[in-house]
């Protein structure tokens, strides 16, 4: 981050923070009070406590009157902001007023006895809210109670474990006859499919296949033919060589898949063999996903950190993973899971975490092997195969909701992290290449803005510095979610980013500050290619001279930078009624210590305005003597005769 940036990241804070900390005095109020009904959110909160409390609801129905009690608690409590702000307003009305005193006007007489009922009114409807609020508030409490304690007793519910379902499969193995006749019978959906339609679809194969074999050839002449020496280009150039490979495959999938959807439109449930031809489809596109990152085909290279041989065996666990990953959509999703005996599916699904837990491991331990992660990352590698022994010990003891529990939780951690690098890695590589022009692309833009080779542009901090912050959050909400986050609590933080906070007498609205500070770093950009256009074409065209356009082109940069600042601080709540504090607080520290500052800021406005010098001209200060070679606000540079930049406040 340059030095320019950061004083002007800096100063957008400084302003930010005074204007939203400052509590702004109570004026008229800007919203009218929030209309809330009462009588129906009182007959909803009594249906929910009836229903679900003194029930026993399904999950699904839980969560649907927690999201429905949060959506009232809401309401009610901008009720009461609302009315309290009204309220407040009103009270000031009659201050002003003051008491009745004998000859006043009728006309205030009348005004003050408006207001009093008013306010009655108001005082009348704010208790109300009041007590919706609390109610809402208790009962979300009893709500949020309930679903933990309906998600502790699912995690430690027990079943039979491994060695009695072992008997039971043992002991009884015409169940698995009776299966297999019943999944052949009825499930798989041959039946369904007449001579014509097997025709069609042997047929629609063969030309999917024919067209990816085709495609695949252009493909894959044309990704050689592409650059790879950054992470996007070798993505790409791995993606294109990739689906080169997969496409024949893939295509015959899908038209066998789109022929399926199309036969079993109305049959329910979902044959077998559609449910397999989907699922495999599936499998090969993550298949792709995998080769396009770790081993790609040549002449890609993959694109990630990892030496070549770690990531070639990443590939082949990832790989395995998503065979198994098939084989349990199947097996645990399907008319399989329907058919199968109780006992023999929880015994098959022993055997099937057992698999899992060995090739996580073994992908964990490979994990662990990556450069960076060799000596930071050895605690996170154990701590993660004794989670693993923890799942596997769990599903073999009887305990399958807290086995799917940690496995779900697991598997989700460790895909969003990867997420979350890929985007963060795609993210750092543009702003980057906008920051040093690596592409043709890049280089036009800059060229458009009228930067220099080493000139960064204005407002791409803060555009870096706002995509980083939304992945961070992001990533910490989504991995909250994930490990157990209520939809309660998940309400709870959106309301607190949308509507904001109370610390205090002083509110803070994050949503608001991130457009904020989006708005400003946009126009900042903005700015930044106006002056850039006016520099190399807008004032060329005039007759100006060389220090008019100078000046002109220096005055709109500064002027479209408080542009950038007052419609950013707008966006991000600001009060503009505190511009006064601000200004008053600026000029304690401008009697103190920015008297040079300013003195300078004013003079080089001087400058640039009346012109007694020019960029060119000859001049001689102090002991330095030199031409003019450019006039800013606050120095001016000058070169001398040796050719040495000086610069003077």
């Amino acid at each position: 981050m340059s030095t320019k940036t950061s004083s002007l990241l800096f100063v957008f804070l400084f302003l930010l923070c005074l204007t939203t900390v400052v509590p702004s005095p109570n004026l008229k109020a800007q919203d009218e009070a929030v209309e809330i009904d009462f009588v129906r959110t009182q007959e909803i909160l009594d249906n929910t406590e009836r229903t679900i409390l003194q029930g026993k609801p399904q999950d699904e129905e839980l969560s649907k009157a927690i999201k429905e009690v949060t959506h009232l608690r809401t309401e009610s409590k901008q009720c009461v902001a609302s009315i309290e702000k009204e309220n407040t307003r009103i009270k000031e009305t009659l201050t002003t007023l003051g008491k009745a005193v004998a000859g006043e006007a009728p006309e205030i007489t009348q005004s003050r006895k408006k207001l009093q009922n008013e306010q009655q009114q108001l005082e009348n409807r704010l208790k109300e809210c009041q007590l919706l609020s609390s109610r809402s508030d208790t009962l979300l409490d009893k709500l949020t109670a309930l679903q933990q304690a309906q998600l502790k007793g699912r995690l430690i519910e027990k079943g039979l474990d491994i060695r009695q379902l072992a008997l039971d499969t043992l002991y009884n193995p015409g169940q698995w006859w009776e299966f297999s006749k019943s999944l052949l019978a009825e499930g798989i959906g041959i039946k369904y499919l007449h001579n014509q339609q097997i025709t069609i679809l042997i047929l629609l194969s063969l030309v999917g296949l024919g067209i990816g074999v085709a495609v695949s050839r252009k493909l894959r002449s044309y990704a050689v033919a592409r650059p790879s020496d950054t992470f996007s280009t070798q993505l790409i150039q791995a993606s294109l060589v990739s689906l080169a490979r997969f496409l024949p495959a893939l295509l015959l999938l899908a038209s066998l898949a789109a022929f399926l959807l199309w036969t079993f439109y109305e049959v329910k449930p979902i044959p077998f063999i559609a449910l397999l031809c989907y699922s495999v489809s599936g499998y090969v596109l993550v298949r792709g996903g995998i080769t396009t990152m770790l081993h790609p085909p040549a002449p890609a290279k993959q694109a990630t950190p990892l030496p070549d041989p770690l990531a070639y065996a990443m590939a082949r666990r990832l790989t395995v993973l998503a065979l198994l990953s098939l084989i349990g959509f199947l097996l645990f999703t399907t008319l399989i899971s329907q058919s199968l005996p109780a006992n023999g599916l929880h015994f098959a699904r022993a055997i099937y975490v057992a698999f899992l837990v060995i090739h996580v491991g073994w992908l964990i331990w490979l994990i662990g092997k990556i450069p960076a992660l060799i000596r930071s990352g050895r605690g996170i590698r154990f701590a993660l195969l004794a989670l693993l022994l923890v799942i596997l010990a769990s599903e073999w003891l009887g305990y399958r909701n807290l086995s799917f529990y940690l496995l779900s939780g697991l598997f989700g951690t460790l895909g969003i992290i990867v997420l979350f690098w890929m985007i963060s890695t795609l993210f750092s590589e543009l702003f980057t290449g906008l920051d040093q022009g690596k592409r043709s692309w890049q280089m036009r833009i800059r060229r458009q803005l009228g930067l220099e080779h080493d000139e960064n542009i204005p407002g791409l901090t803060f555009i870096r510095f706002l995509t980083s912050l939304s992945l961070w959050g992001a990533l910490a909400v989504m991995l909250l979610r994930i490990w157990g986050l209520s939809d309660a609590g998940l309400a709870i933080i959106v309301e607190y980013f949308v509507d904001g906070f109370q610390i205090g007498k002083f509110k803070i609205v994050p949503s608001k500050v991130l457009v904020g500070l989006f708005i400003f770093a946009l126009l900042l950009t903005a700015t930044g290619w106006m002056r850039g256009m006016m520099e190399t074409k807008w004032v060329t065209r005039t007759h100006l001279d060389a220090g008019a356009r100078e000046a002109l082109v220096t005055i709109t940069g500064y002027v479209g930078f408080i542009i950038a600042i007052l419609i950013g601080l707008s966006m991000a709540g600001f009060n503009f009624q505190n511009i006064a504090i601000i200004f008053g607080a600026l000029g304690v520290g401008i009697g103190f210590g920015l008297q040079n500052i300013v003195n300078n800021f004013v003079s080089g406005i001087i400058l640039l305005f009346e012109r007694p010098i020019r960029t060119g001209d000859w001049v001689d200060v102090g002991m330095t003597q030199g031409w003019v070679k450019k006039i800013r606000v606050r120095s001016t540079e000058i070169q001398t005769v040796d050719r040495t930049d000086v610069v003077v406040p």
